[in-house]
């Protein structure tokens, strides 16, 4: 199938071996679009074609080739050249007798250029008269040769071509495309605003007034709301007007001094969420990376914002970026480290308190929130169980506001106050001592005064929980420090002597961490251990008005509106034949949308919000289930202690959590899965054991925390 695009000069010159073509192509269910009279309409302009593309294309179905036909000599050569990588072929029918296509303006101009090797014209051209073709390029035969219109012709790597006329660059084409040429051959410079003439339609007024609060350092309120508005109206536009819209805003976050990063972090941040194009975040972070004009503090800052991006699934990333996200990280510990270098001697072992470790967080909230709950029971278990003293510190470096510049959609960190004055957190039967600054981190005074803390009690080590804590890791240059991810799955981000996982890293991962500068010793693998709160009462099926004849289904989580997509609901659909119902407990502000958008779901779902006792909720349900995402490992634990199997593919920390046994390769294989243990009795059995076989192994804190410091204090790098 092939879309073909005939824009004809006169409804006259629609006949013959032309008009037999045409309708030989319409019979093969093609679709065609047919445009006459084209000299005659007042006013047609050459990006009229863009708009005949986009009214018909809608969504653009990327696999279907779509093809441009006309008998204009002059339309078919300036289209050839500014539209050559929309159209995956071009047909040129010479007829006699036809009328001229007149070009205006910027189009004659470029027209009566000569062609030059910058354009990249490589596309072959179908026409009925060879002698036509004056790009040297391919010629093929139109009837001989109109089977090979059902290929995709496009160039290995697109490219946005802008041609240069007297200082001002015109853009044609609206491409996502990384590389940028100008023509005469040039390197893109951005000129400015006013120095860009883009040839088509775009939101001219709302882009205008944008770059004007940019230039004139609007408050960023008005920025977000005109953002806000452009995310929606982009949702509203044709392809070619939207990705226009994306080229102009890509082209503006281009610096032409290096304070322009704050404009261009802005810009780059809006693109990267609505466009999910793992470039926009990897040149952002690049940028800031190498920007001298932006202090640490800032670096720090928007290094915590693009891992909340990620860690939402708000943008897209690929290997480049966790390479980036780790150099960014270390490029604003550095200026930090700079500034103090002179605190930063280390205390000998001989010195320091075997019976002392420090334990850092980056946040701390409520028992709740389950870093937090992670937090509080490491401290139980090097207190309670190992007999250590705790000093718990929180850094409040978590989504800081400390050097925030203006980035879209920013996160704040949440911060309970009132911990600000506490001395001792109880947590069970420990008093356990703590101490949280009151001002934003990092703070140099804060960390000064830690790093003397430090150097005054000269603590044995230093546990750091969470991802990226600057004061943790200046403190780590005194003492040996071991950094532990609240995401136990992956390693933390950190500057730490030792960083702490809670699996087996395979073999074939290890030559990776090793070109990245890690060694084996300074990483601990070990098993990530749960402390599962007690179950309060038991509750029923008909509390929540779950059916009590269903197989019933649970997924847990608080970030839900993130994690769950449409191919997750999808795979729930294709097991509701076999009495499947889903249960979501947690927070799930899209539920009702998904609900709406799928009535099989909505059907066969129930959402129940918060739950404070998850073990009684589990106790009512048969299988856990959960989608692909990184995070959650406390939640299948609470199942298997209840004596209820889980299904996960292999990725994240419930799938570490879970272990093989509960790990799948991807939804196809879950739906199986799922059919399995609602069918054979015998094999869910089998799994129920297992599964609480599991629980007890990773619900042994200190046999685990005992083998992580015992790792550590035997390593060649345990100062």
């Amino acid at each position: 199938m092939l879309r073909l695009f005939c824009f004809l000069d006169d409804q006259t010159n629609f006949n013959g071996k032309l008009q037999s073509f045409i309708e030989q192509l319409d019979v093969q269910g093609n679709e065609i679009y047919l445009y006459t009279d084209i000299t005659k309409v007042h006013g047609h302009i050459p990006s009229d074609i863009l708009y005949a593309l986009d009214s018909n294309e809608g969504n653009r179905k990327d696999l279907i080739p779509s093809v441009f036909l006309t008998n204009m000599k002059e339309l078919f050569d300036l289209v050839y050249r500014i539209y050559h990588q929309i159209f995956d072929h071009f047909i040129y029918y010479e007829q006699e007798n036809v009328n001229t296509y007149y070009l205006e303006d910027i189009y004659q101009k470029i027209y009566n250029r000569d062609v030059t090797r910058d354009e990249r014209l490589f596309k072959p051209i179908y026409t009925n008269n060879r002698a036509a073709n004056h790009f040297k390029t391919p010629t093929l035969d139109i009837e001989m040769q109109s089977n090979q219109l059902h290929e995709k012709r496009t160039a290995e790597t697109l490219i946005r071509k802008y041609y240069n006329i007297h200082g001002v660059y015109y853009l044609f084409e609206p491409v996502g495309a990384k590389d940028r040429i100008v023509i005469p051959h040039g390197d893109f410079i951005y000129p400015g605003f006013e120095n860009m003439q883009y040839c088509y339609d775009y939101p001219k007024d709302r882009l205008r007034s944008l770059f004007h609060m940019l230039k004139q350092g609007a408050n960023f309120e008005k920025l977000c709301d005109t953002l806000d508005g452009l995310e929606k109206d982009l949702k509203t536009f044709y392809p070619y007007i939207g990705t226009l819209t994306l080229c102009i805003l890509e082209d503006a976050a281009i610096m032409e001094q290096e304070k322009q990063i704050l404009r261009s972090v802005l810009l780059y941040s809006f693109l990267m969420q609505v466009t999910r194009d793992t470039r926009y975040i990897n040149d952002m972070i690049q940028n800031i990376i190498t920007n001298s004009y932006l202090s640490g503090e800032s670096k720090f800052f928007l290094w915590n914002q693009c891992k909340r991006y990620l860690l939402e699934n708000r943008a897209a990333s690929n290997i480049r970026t966790t390479e980036l996200m780790k150099e960014l990280y270390h490029k604003a510990f550095n200026e930090y480290e700079h500034i103090l270098t002179s605190e930063l001697v280390p205390i000998s072992k001989e010195e320091r308190n075997q019976d002392l470790i420090f334990v850092f967080t980056t946040q701390f909230l409520s028992e709740r929130h389950a870093p937090t709950r992670t937090t509080l029971e490491r401290c139980y278990t090097l207190g309670k169980l190992l007999g250590k003293r705790i000093l718990l510190i929180n850094t409040r470096e978590q989504y800081t506001r400390k050097g925030d510049v203006m980035i879209h959609q920013p996160t704040y960190g949440n911060v309970i106050k009132n911990f600000d004055t506490k001395t001792f957190y109880e947590y069970k039967d420990l008093k356990i001592p703590f101490y949280q600054p009151s001002v934003d981190m990092p703070d140099l005074n804060v960390i000064l005064q830690l790093l003397k803390k430090v150097r005054e009690a000269k603590p044995w080590m230093i546990f750091t929980i969470g991802n990226g804590s600057i004061a943790a890791d200046l403190c780590g240059r005194l003492v040996p420090e071991a950094a532990i991810s609240v995401a136990f799955s992956k390693l933390a981000t950190t500057k730490a002597t030792f960083s702490v996982i809670g699996r087996k890293i395979a073999e074939d991962e290890w030559k990776g961490l090793l070109q990245q500068g890690y060694s084996k010793d300074n990483i601990i693998e070990s098993t990530f251990t749960f402390e599962l709160t007690p179950k309060v009462k038991s509750i029923t099926r008909d509390d929540y008005k779950i059916p009590k004849d269903r197989f019933v289904l649970i997924t847990i989580g608080i970030r839900l509106d993130t994690e769950i997509q449409d191919d997750f609901i999808q795979m729930l659909q294709a097991t509701f034949t076999y009495g499947t119902h889903i249960v979501f407990a947690g927070y799930f502000d899209r539920y009702q949308e998904y609900c709406t958008k799928y009535p099989e779901f909505a059907k066969n779902s129930t959402f129940v919000g918060y739950s404070k006792d998850i073990l009684a909720l589990m106790e009512i349900c048969d299988l856990y289930v959960n989608p692909r995402r990184l995070g959650g490992g406390f939640s299948i634990i609470e199942a298997f202690h209840e004596g209820k199997p889980g299904v996960t593919t292999a990725y994240g920390d419930i799938a570490v959590a879970a272990g093989r046994d509960f790990c799948v390769q991807d939804y196809t294989e879950m739906i199986e899965t799922i059919r399995r243990y609602k069918e054979d009795k015998e094999f869910y059995n089998t799994m129920a054991e297992k599964a609480k076989a599991r629980e007890k192994v990773v619900t042994d804190s200190a046999l685990s925390m005992r083998n992580i410091m015992k790792s550590i204090q035997e390593s060649p790098l345990f100062f």
